[in-house]
């Protein structure tokens, strides 16, 4: 009888560790299957991560190319226009040297024609008026000459100014235009902006001294 006992407490003892193993193994799956849904969770989040991180590279590759298409742009606008400034006030400036040359080179015919009247009416009276006429003209050739030296200098400074002004002008046009483009591109492309505006300010800067040693300024 108590071996009859023993074997059944056996059995259900046996029983129980089984069910308790079983419910540990079940555990044990049932948390391996939750670590598995995490996983894959997080393999769908790092695939929208990379996903993400792709179209952003193309963005500011996309950004890179308009914003480079845009600086040359605005460098070939600037040279045009300091060029058409350039060209209308060298060319005005050549008219009025022409018409003072004009003046002046009137002004000598008309002394010569006098100094010619004059010494065919030989005598000291008349070599007097002569000397006068002479002394007159040399004064006149010298104010005149040094009207349109001091002309040309203000005016071309005054080109110098307008080129200055026209390519400024020009350049903050440009500027204003890159600054759209940036602002439709991701934060990261944000830093293309300042460098293209500095090397703007110096093709700015050659530009002026450029035009500034064509007209002789210094």
């Amino acid at each position: 009888m108590d071996n009859f006992m023993d074997k059944i407490t056996q059995k259900l003892n046996s029983q129980d560790m089984i069910r308790a193993n079983a419910a540990a193994d079940a555990a044990e799956l049932e948390n391996l299957e939750n670590q598995v849904t995490v996983f894959k969770e997080q393999i769908e989040k790092y695939d929208d991560c990379l996903q993400e991180m792709r179209q952003l590279n193309l963005r500011n590759i996309e950004s890179a190319k308009e914003v480079k298409d845009l600086t040359r742009q605005a460098g070939e606008s600037l040279e045009k226009t300091a060029g058409e400034v350039e060209s209308a006030s060298v060319s005005r400036i050549k008219q009025t040297s022409d018409l003072s040359i004009a003046g002046i080179n009137q002004t000598v015919a008309e002394s010569l024609a006098k100094i010619a009247e004059i010494q065919d009416n030989s005598g000291k009276d008349n070599l007097e008026k002569m000397t006068e006429t002479v002394s007159g003209l040399k004064n006149m050739q010298d104010e005149a000459f040094k009207s349109l030296e001091d002309f040309l200098h203000t005016d071309n400074v005054k080109v110098y100014r307008n080129v200055q002004a026209a390519v400024i002008e020009e350049l903050e046009k440009q500027t204003n235009e890159l600054k759209e483009v940036q602002e439709k591109t991701a934060r990261g492309s944000k830093v293309l902006l300042p460098f293209v505006i500095i090397s703007m300010i110096l093709t700015l800067a050659n530009t002026g001294i450029l035009v500034a040693q064509i007209l002789g300024l210094f």
